[in-house]
């Protein structure tokens, strides 16, 4: 640990430390003021692994972005409080699952360590391609979490999808004023035109979508299969889904998306006269 925080400035290491013992507390202490009592306890039996596994990351991350001459980009690293809280949630959570400490659910891990589920997400990537002989088990674990996120953590209230499903909506309903307005004045071309700015994905949001459109694609085709539903009714779920992802995303809002998958497929089964009951979708 001296070692790597040597690399850092006063002000970049002051800042890793202070989080640190925030998150983790110190040590030496006999327990966490800011964790349950079993989360306590492992945080304090297994602190010193936690936290050489944050560093050694950090590490190998930084190294990566100094070998592209990206000081930029290390600068960002450094600053991004997100980043570090999400890489020490990655930490603590590898260390448990190999230690099998079940106990502690992946939610009240995100709660201490101050992050959304998203930002969890942004940084498994990196985490799992640190170490090319990362133990299998670790990759499916880490790779079950993104499932875990993508079809219901990260669409909790008030979370960054949430943000920016409202956002949305709301440019829709501007644009679809905007239009009536001029419908109804008949406006010429001429006139001045005000209309709303586009809301621009980031390229992790962007990657995060495309990620969500894979999973429930994948979630469908495996319905479908235990249904055996024919390919056409399997296409009529997926374009369903789609819409509801792109038009009615505000619908979506803490709840699961696999709620979805399974309402379309009982409603596709009904349209095309081969009704299945929600217990039998359910029961597959």
């Amino acid at each position: 640990m001296d070692r790597c925080l040597s690399i850092f400035g006063r002000d970049s290491k002051d800042d890793i430390l202070v989080r640190l013992e925030a998150i983790l507390g110190p040590e030496k202490s006999e327990t966490s003021p800011n964790a349950t009592s079993d989360l306590s306890k492992h945080l304090k039996d297994k602190h010193s692994q936690i936290v050489n596994l944050y560093f050694t990351i950090l590490e190998v991350v930084l190294s990566k972005e100094e070998r592209k001459g990206n000081t930029q980009q290390i600068t960002d690293i450094l600053k991004n409080d997100n980043f570090h809280r999400a890489l020490v949630a990655a930490s603590m959570e590898t260390v448990f699952f190999v230690n099998n400490y079940s106990s502690i659910s992946f939610v009240d891990l995100l709660e201490l360590c101050g992050i959304q589920a998203f930002e969890f997400w942004r940084i498994i990537s990196s985490f799992l391609n640190f170490d090319p002989k990362m133990p299998q088990p670790i990759k499916k674990h880490f790779h079950d979490l993104e499932f875990q996120i993508i079809m219901h953590l990260a669409w909790k209230k008030n979370s960054v999808v949430h943000q920016l499903i409202t956002k949305f909506m709301d440019q829709m309903k501007d644009e679809s004023k905007e239009e009536s307005i001029e419908e109804s004045e008949n406006s010429s071309s001429n006139a001045p035109q005000n209309k709303p700015k586009p809301v621009i994905l980031t390229h992790p949001q962007e990657l995060f979508f495309k990620r969500l459109l894979h999973h429930i694609a994948n979630q469908i085709s495996q319905i479908c299969d235990l249904l055996a539903l024919e390919d056409v009714m399997s296409e009529h779920v997926w374009t369903a889904m789609k819409h509801v992802v792109g038009s009615e995303g505000h619908l979506l809002i803490n709840r699961h998306l696999n709620q979805f998958i399974l309402c379309c497929v009982y409603g596709v089964t009904k349209v095309f006269q081969h009704p299945l009951k929600f217990q039998e979708i359910i029961n597959k």
